[in-house]
Protein backbone atom coordinates (compact mmCIF):
# COMPACT_ATOMS: atom_id res chain seq x y z
CA UNK A 1 0.00 0.00 0.00
CA UNK A 2 1.24 3.73 -0.86
CA UNK A 3 2.13 5.52 1.97
CA UNK A 4 0.14 8.78 2.49
CA UNK A 5 2.07 11.86 3.02
CA UNK A 6 0.73 12.68 5.90
CA UNK A 7 2.95 10.63 8.22
CA UNK A 8 6.12 11.62 6.13
CA UNK A 9 9.31 9.10 7.16
CA UNK A 10 7.90 7.56 9.76
CA UNK A 11 5.79 5.62 7.57
CA UNK A 12 8.82 4.64 4.97
CA UNK A 13 10.86 3.45 7.24
CA UNK A 14 9.68 -0.43 8.22
CA UNK A 15 12.41 -1.31 10.84
CA UNK A 16 14.06 1.81 12.33
CA UNK A 17 16.25 -0.28 14.79
CA UNK A 18 17.31 -1.94 12.01
CA UNK A 19 18.38 0.62 10.22
CA UNK A 20 20.21 2.26 13.07
CA UNK A 21 22.25 -0.43 13.80
CA UNK A 22 23.48 -0.54 9.94
CA UNK A 23 24.31 3.04 10.47
CA UNK A 24 26.53 2.11 13.24
CA UNK A 25 28.34 -0.41 11.10
CA UNK A 26 28.64 1.53 8.30
CA UNK A 27 29.84 4.87 10.25
CA UNK A 28 33.82 5.19 10.60
CA UNK A 29 35.05 6.81 14.34
CA UNK A 30 34.70 10.03 14.53
CA UNK A 31 31.76 10.11 12.06
CA UNK A 32 28.13 11.09 12.70
CA UNK A 33 24.54 9.35 11.92
CA UNK A 34 21.74 12.41 12.05
CA UNK A 35 18.04 11.28 11.90
CA UNK A 36 15.30 13.76 12.31
CA UNK A 37 11.76 12.53 12.61
CA UNK A 38 8.97 13.12 14.72
CA UNK A 39 6.39 12.02 17.29
CA UNK A 40 3.28 11.19 15.01
CA UNK A 41 0.86 11.61 17.44
CA UNK A 42 -0.25 15.40 18.69
CA UNK A 43 -0.89 16.61 22.67
CA UNK A 44 -1.81 19.60 23.96
CA UNK A 45 0.09 21.46 27.20
CA UNK A 46 -3.04 22.43 28.51
CA UNK A 47 -5.41 18.99 27.63
CA UNK A 48 -7.43 21.04 24.98
CA UNK A 49 -6.52 18.24 23.01
CA UNK A 50 -7.94 15.27 24.88
CA UNK A 51 -11.48 14.44 24.20
CA UNK A 52 -11.90 15.91 20.61
CA UNK A 53 -12.41 14.36 17.09
CA UNK A 54 -8.75 15.33 16.56
CA UNK A 55 -7.54 12.93 19.04
CA UNK A 56 -10.22 10.40 18.03
CA UNK A 57 -8.60 10.61 14.39
CA UNK A 58 -4.99 10.17 15.67
CA UNK A 59 -5.93 7.41 17.70
CA UNK A 60 -7.78 5.30 15.12
CA UNK A 61 -5.58 6.46 12.59
CA UNK A 62 -2.41 5.60 14.22
CA UNK A 63 -3.96 2.57 15.88
CA UNK A 64 -4.37 1.15 12.19
CA UNK A 65 -0.93 1.46 10.91
CA UNK A 66 0.22 0.01 14.13
CA UNK A 67 -2.08 -3.10 13.57
CA UNK A 68 -0.42 -3.19 10.45
CA UNK A 69 3.24 -3.16 11.64
CA UNK A 70 4.20 0.21 11.04
CA UNK A 71 6.15 2.30 12.96
CA UNK A 72 4.17 5.76 13.24
CA UNK A 73 5.95 7.35 16.40
CA UNK A 74 9.41 6.91 15.73
CA UNK A 75 10.31 10.50 17.31
CA UNK A 76 10.54 9.72 21.03
CA UNK A 77 12.07 6.35 20.42
CA UNK A 78 15.31 7.26 18.00
CA UNK A 79 17.46 8.13 21.34
CA UNK A 80 17.16 4.87 22.73
CA UNK A 81 17.35 2.96 19.69
CA UNK A 82 20.53 5.08 18.96
CA UNK A 83 21.88 3.85 22.51
CA UNK A 84 21.05 0.35 22.44
CA UNK A 85 22.87 0.57 18.72
CA UNK A 86 25.82 1.44 19.87
CA UNK A 87 26.19 5.45 19.12
CA UNK A 88 27.49 7.77 22.21
CA UNK A 89 27.58 11.48 22.79
CA UNK A 90 23.54 11.16 21.81
CA UNK A 91 22.65 14.73 20.69
CA UNK A 92 18.91 15.48 20.85
CA UNK A 93 17.11 18.54 20.05
CA UNK A 94 12.96 18.46 20.70
CA UNK A 95 10.78 21.24 18.57
CA UNK A 96 7.30 21.61 19.18
CA UNK A 97 5.30 22.10 15.97
CA UNK A 98 1.94 23.93 16.56
CA UNK A 99 -1.29 22.38 14.43
CA UNK A 100 -3.31 25.47 13.74
CA UNK A 101 -2.81 28.95 14.01
CA UNK A 102 -3.71 29.21 17.90
CA UNK A 103 -0.29 30.04 19.18
CA UNK A 104 -0.02 33.50 19.95
CA UNK A 105 3.92 33.90 18.92
CA UNK A 106 3.90 34.94 15.43
CA UNK A 107 6.69 33.09 14.19
CA UNK A 108 4.82 29.35 16.05
CA UNK A 109 1.66 31.16 14.50
CA UNK A 110 3.20 30.69 10.81
CA UNK A 111 4.53 27.35 11.72
CA UNK A 112 1.17 26.15 12.78
CA UNK A 113 -0.76 27.75 9.99
CA UNK A 114 1.58 25.39 7.46
CA UNK A 115 1.10 22.65 9.58
CA UNK A 116 -2.32 22.47 9.40
CA UNK A 117 -2.42 23.72 5.16
CA UNK A 118 -0.07 20.20 5.00
CA UNK A 119 -1.80 18.26 6.99
CA UNK A 120 -5.46 18.89 5.36
CA UNK A 121 -3.75 18.94 2.04
CA UNK A 122 -2.08 15.87 2.06
CA UNK A 123 -4.34 13.49 2.89
CA UNK A 124 -6.18 14.02 6.23
CA UNK A 125 -8.96 12.37 4.62
CA UNK A 126 -6.73 9.99 2.38
CA UNK A 127 -4.52 8.43 5.32
CA UNK A 128 -7.69 7.91 7.06
CA UNK A 129 -9.68 6.14 4.14
CA UNK A 130 -6.87 3.99 3.25
CA UNK A 131 -5.70 2.72 6.99
CA UNK A 132 -9.19 2.69 8.55
CA UNK A 133 -10.73 0.79 5.20
CA UNK A 134 -7.70 -1.65 5.43
CA UNK A 135 -7.08 -2.25 8.74
CA UNK A 136 -10.22 -1.87 10.62
CA UNK A 137 -13.26 -2.26 8.21
CA UNK A 138 -14.34 1.17 8.63
CA UNK A 139 -16.87 2.17 5.82
CA UNK A 140 -16.21 5.14 3.69
CA UNK A 141 -18.61 7.33 4.83
CA UNK A 142 -17.33 6.63 8.44
CA UNK A 143 -14.29 7.81 7.54
CA UNK A 144 -15.39 10.78 5.60
CA UNK A 145 -17.12 12.08 8.58
CA UNK A 146 -14.16 11.44 11.39
CA UNK A 147 -11.81 13.32 9.33
CA UNK A 148 -14.42 16.05 8.66
CA UNK A 149 -14.54 16.48 12.39
CA UNK A 150 -10.94 16.69 13.07
CA UNK A 151 -10.79 19.12 10.33
CA UNK A 152 -12.89 21.13 11.99
CA UNK A 153 -11.03 20.57 15.32
CA UNK A 154 -8.10 21.30 13.64
CA UNK A 155 -9.57 24.86 12.77
CA UNK A 156 -10.21 25.86 16.11
CA UNK A 157 -8.57 27.97 18.36
CA UNK A 158 -9.55 27.00 21.57
CA UNK A 159 -7.73 23.18 21.04
CA UNK A 160 -4.02 23.88 21.34
CA UNK A 161 -2.81 20.58 19.93
CA UNK A 162 1.12 20.22 18.46
CA UNK A 163 3.97 17.43 17.48
CA UNK A 164 6.77 17.36 18.89
CA UNK A 165 9.81 16.81 16.19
Amino acid sequence: MPRPDLFGPALSIKDFRKLIKQCYRSVKPGGWVEFQDWDGYPSSADGSFNGTALQRYFDELNGAFEEAGDEVRPGPRLEQWFKDAGFVNIHVEQFVIPYGIWPKDPHLKKVGAWNQAQGEANGCEGAALAALTRYKQWTKEEVVVLASQARADGRKRDIHSFFNL
